[in-house]
């Protein structure tokens, strides 16, 4: 059985692959921890993307049960809000940003992280 939240996150999956399939292709998944974030991540990692995860400041992996083993396939964690992930990354290395916060701001900071190619899939 799917959670609701799981069709979004194929859906945004499906049109993010063909962006992320070269070898050495980074996706950026905000709020990876929760919903339709963390089922990306996790598929994400099953076809063997390159994940960095961010999650918030304070998030336990130890108290989130099975969920946060998904999160240690990540290739990085990134514990902070979006907006200082985002600014703390430098430019043009990601294939893809998987966007499940939303909103004018989180999708012009994050088009400076992508590649020429690059795609914002909000979830």
């Amino acid at each position: 059985m799917l959670p609701l939240c799981g069709i979004p996150a194929h859906r945004a999956i499906s049109t993010l692959i063909p962006f992320v399939q070269k070898p050495g292709s980074k996706v950026l998944v905000l709020q990876s921890h929760k919903g339709a974030g963390a089922l990306a991540c996790q598929e994400l990692i099953a076809r063997r993307v390159a994940v960095i995860a961010q999650v918030p400041k304070g998030f336990q992996q130890q108290s989130h049960g099975s969920a946060s083993q998904d999160h240690l396939s990540a290739s990085s964690l990134l514990a902070d809000e979006p907006l200082s992930v985002i600014s703390n990354l430098p430019e043009a290395e990601f294939a893809g940003i998987l966007d499940t916060v939303g909103g004018q701001t989180i999708w012009k900071s994050c088009r400076r992280l992508l590649h020429t190619t690059g795609q914002v899939i909000s979830a």
